[in-house]
């Protein structure tokens, strides 16, 4: 894992690192200048020839430091996870690296419920604290929690003493309409439906009365469709 001072060792580094650039003589050409880590955007107002001057010259700062530069391209630029445009003012979108995957923690796997959320908790996280012209072509909406409440998916989520608590979800439009046991549908097709209820509820922290109350909703659904009672156990 690396020893624990080496964060705080680099960025005392980095930081003197900074004071250096900040006192040569094109530094008043940066109206800003924001690092995060060893990430910086800055705006130089300079020409072109000071600008190749100033690569080379804190290129040569220290051996084992490199510095690479990237040039705006449409009034555009990435940095970090945005992508921001300059348009009377600056204008955000979310940035995916072309190494970006749609892959995060399996919702069946056996790690902890936090470990399998973070990765949804910190895309909320940023789409909500992001200026909102996100995405021209894209319209947000928003729910505010009611009563320390609020639906999501199949969901509904409570926070109570810090902690959330989980009740599964049905939408007004749900019915409890499934393939009838008399159809002639394959068996497999006609307990699908069943099958997918139970792996969710099994799968789904709550507490004893609100997971009993959703195993005779189950139940009820199967016998309302012809089931025996017995199938749901």
């Amino acid at each position: 894992m690396g020893n624990p001072l080496s964060p705080l060792l680099a960025e005392i580094f980095m930081d003197n690192i900074e004071k250096t650039i900040h006192k040569h003589l094109l530094s008043k050409h940066f109206p800003y200048w924001y690092r995060y880590v060893d990430d910086i955007i800055v705006c130089f107002t300079g020409t072109n020839r000071q600008f190749t001057v100033f690569k080379n010259f804190i290129k040569n700062l220290h051996p084992k430091i490199k510095f690479t530069s990237e040039i705006e391209q449409n009034n555009s630029i990435n940095f970090l996870d945005l992508t921001i445009t300059r348009s009377n003012n600056k204008q955000f979108l979310i940035y995916h690296k072309p190494s970006h995957t749609d892959i995060t923690i399996h919702y069946t796997s056996a790690h902890l419920y936090q470990h399998k959320v973070a990765a949804f908790n910190s895309y909320i996280h940023r789409l909500l604290n992001t200026p909102k012209n996100l995405h021209p072509k894209i319209k947000f909406t928003s729910e505010i929690e009611q009563n320390n409440s609020i639906n999501f998916l199949d969901l509904t989520i409570t926070r109570s003493n810090n902690k959330h608590q989980f009740l599964i979800y049905h939408k007004p439009s749900h019915t409890d309409i499934t393939i009838h046991y008399t159809s002639a549908h394959p068996y497999q097709h006609k307990v699908a439906a069943f099958n997918s209820y139970i792996h969710r509820l099994l799968n789904t922290p709550m507490s004893n009365d609100n997971y009993f109350k959703e195993l005779n909703l189950i139940k009820q659904i199967a016998i309302n469709n012809g089931y025996d009672a017995y199938y749901i156990t």
